[in-house]
């Protein structure tokens, strides 16, 4: 499909700054959306590049300022990400049974979450307090293989990126259009399927993994909910 043209509709639908060329195919087009807690980036992401083909994610990323430096992955979940947890509860439930201390793979106060995708943090106490986000749930299950990150910008920065990504492969092509025919691509196409509202859904599950990850202070002694 043309990510460059599709991002172009959904910029003069929704605003923001367009950079690219939206009659080119190749996927390099990249929009950044004005908000009241900064600016959104949203552009696409060279995942794999070999024989077999080439493999695009489209990102929504923003930064934030943390306490202290912080990183949170939640992977995107799916069949195959439900298979792996049933084989690593196994794993944990023979381990504590041989008389292992603490979890191989802890779910951070969020169990239904840890059981649907991966979880890992640096700091466990603080990400319990973060997974407690009623709309960060709601907008996971919103975008189900989309993953999630908040890394520092630097080592030991305050200054964090958090970013969500999805498989460009995730955004419908509108029907009944050939995905490489710039002529038939039109604005009205994009907006009767489900293009622009896939990328909706990515930008608010971004606004809330932010909001998550700012709602609460960071304190070295941080104590979870229990």
């Amino acid at each position: 499909m043309s990510w460059n043209a599709g991002l172009y509709y959904y910029h003069l639908s929704r605003g923001g700054e367009f950079f690219g060329l939206p009659d080119e195919d190749q996927a390099h087009a990249a929009l950044v959306l004005p908000r009241d807690k900064g600016p959104i980036h949203l552009s696409p992401w060279l995942d794999s590049y070999g024989r077999y083909g080439v493999s695009w994610n489209i990102t929504a990323a923003c930064r934030v300022e943390l306490q202290a430096p912080y990183t949170l992955k939640i992977t995107g979940g799916g069949m195959i990400r439900r298979g792996l947890n049933t084989m690593l509860d196994g794993l944990e439930q023979g381990y504590k049974m041989l008389g292992g201390k603490g979890e191989l793979t802890p779910d951070y106060g969020a169990p239904d979450l840890a059981a649907q995708r991966g979880l890992k943090s640096d700091n466990p106490q603080f990400t319990r307090w973060v997974l407690q986000s009623h709309e960060l749930r709601q907008g996971l299950k919103k975008c189900e293989k989309a993953s999630v990150r908040v890394e520092p910008l630097l080592p030991g920065s305050r200054q964090h990126m958090v970013c969500v990504k999805i498989s460009l492969e995730e955004l419908p092509i509108p029907p009944g259009l050939d995905p490489w025919d710039l002529e038939e691509e039109k604005p009205r196409d994009y907006e009767d399927s489900e293009f622009f509202q896939k990328l909706d859904a990515l930008v608010e599950l971004l606004e809330t993994a932010r909001d998550a990850v700012t709602a609460w202070p960071m304190p070295q002694t941080y104590e979870g909910p229990k």
